[in-house]
């Protein structure tokens, strides 16, 4: 392996696998029960699209409710897992979080929380998402955090 290559995954290691500290994730994040250091991890190689979803993406249901998307595994069918957190505004006073499993297809994340399902839509830029419950939809852009 020559120097540049090594300099390339030492970086990767580095920017992609290192531990993220609970207590430096955004407010809304900090209601999920994270261990102190958690990693983002990858399984096996990872297409272009589905390494845009790893990470922390924080936005705004509605433009009043923030929440905080945390994609913290991903493997190479695309099957996701993470964190999905919400804090408060008028209608919803109690802040929360809860884990999710979803699914990658294309340039989708999907899954279900209760009788909610979240579609998130990767978009130039940003994360444009749909939060659907008993007919009702709110919609958000969500941005890369940090």
């Amino acid at each position: 392996m020559d120097n540049r290559t090594k300099l390339l995954v030492l970086f990767w290691l580095l920017t992609i696998c290192a531990p993220t500290l609970a207590s430096e994730l955004p407010d809304t994040a900090k209601t999920c029960d994270l261990p102190d250091n958690f990693l983002i991890k990858t399984d096996g190689e990872l297409s272009e699209i589905n390494r845009r979803f790893l990470g922390v993406h924080t936005g705004k249901w509605g433009g009043s409710l923030p929440s905080t998307l945390i994609v913290d595994s991903i493997d190479e069918d695309g099957e996701a897992s993470g964190y999905y957190s919400w804090g408060t505004n008028e209608t919803v006073r109690e802040p929360g979080c809860t884990p999710f499993e979803g699914i990658i297809e294309g340039k989708k994340l999907k899954f279900e929380t209760g009788s909610a399902k979240l579609r998130f839509k990767l978009k130039d830029g940003f994360i444009g998402a749909a939060y659907i419950r008993n007919g009702n939809k709110s919609v958000a852009r969500f941005n890369k955090w940090n």
